[in-house]
């Protein structure tokens, strides 16, 4: 029986109806929350959860939770069929009359701006910049085209952190230093297009060492989404290949909150910096 059924053939009490009310309109986030997830954000008891799931008819949340992914998967994979190929993209645009391929990459790009920030409320970002500033080191994780986002993230965030760890390759050698995260420290992975397997080996790492995730991926169903701590969906629709401008403005908004509670602490660093790179005559102007 669907999970739509079951909610509609049982007797609720109210802080019932808000669970299942959230199951409904958020189906793709609930189906990877922990019942203590999802009553922290209710601001009910987990064991309310525990107990909606038996009144449901599942054995308990563990079996609600998977029947919410299975239900994700199938929407997922048929999503997956309707996806038009990379050839099928260009050979549509070529046949596009009415605009420019320059007016229609400008409207794709809004449209992806749009749904970003509409998909991750101010306070997402609160959390995560808290995450990030009470983390002893950050690692930063990107590999093929993710790698330029995790690089551009980086470099921005060692101007309002210390001991920021970029790894953009997916090498033995390199991936060798996520052995040293520990349970102070935080991830920071990007997870777009084909979801590297590398990836996701480095979300385990940092599961099985308790440090905090974050993910920046495109869809709520994406493999990377389940488990962690704090997940931005950033669009990254293109009108042929994948499009970051999504991404980009993801990281934009998270630098800012960060620094904006760092920047009393930094400031006397930047100009100890900006001072070197003048003495060097780093920069043209």
């Amino acid at each position: 029986m669907k999970i739509e059924e079951r909610i509609k053939n049982a007797r609720l009490t109210k802080k019932a109806k808000i669970i299942t009310q959230f199951l409904l309109d958020h189906p793709s986030e609930a189906a990877f929350m922990s019942a203590t997830s999802i009553a922290k954000k209710l601001n009910v008891s987990d064991v309310m959860v525990i107990r909606l799931a038996r009144t449901l008819g599942y054995d308990g949340y563990y079996s609600m939770q998977k029947d919410l992914q299975q239900k994700m998967i199938a929407e997922m994979e048929t999503a997956r069929k309707r996806k038009p190929s990379l050839s099928e993209k260009i050979i549509h645009i070529g046949k596009e009359q009415d605009q420019s391929i320059s007016d229609m990459t400008l409207s794709k790009t809004w449209e992806n701006l749009q749904e970003t920030v509409w998909k991750n409320p101010d306070s997402k970002y609160v959390d995560a910049a808290k995450i990030l500033r009470s983390s002893r080191k950050k690692y930063i994780v990107g590999f093929r085209a993710s790698a330029a986002m995790a690089l551009y993230l980086s470099i921005k965030m060692r101007f309002v952190s210390d001991d920021v760890i970029t790894l953009m390759n997916a090498d033995p050698n390199e991936v060798d230093q996520l052995y040293s995260m520990q349970e102070e420290d935080c991830l920071v992975v990007f997870s777009m297009g084909r979801y590297p397997r590398m990836s996701l080996f480095a979300i385990e790492i940092a599961k099985k060492r308790r440090a905090k995730i974050i993910v920046i991926t495109e869809k709520e169903t994406s493999p990377a989404a389940f488990g962690v701590d704090i997940v931005f969906i950033a669009k990254s629709d293109g009108l042929s290949f994948s499009a970051y401008a999504g991404p980009l403005i993801t990281c934009e908004i998270l630098v800012t909150h960060l620094a904006k509670e760092t920047w009393p602490l930094r400031e006397l660093r930047i100009a100890e910096i900006d001072e070197e790179y003048s003495q060097m005559n780093f920069f043209l102007t």
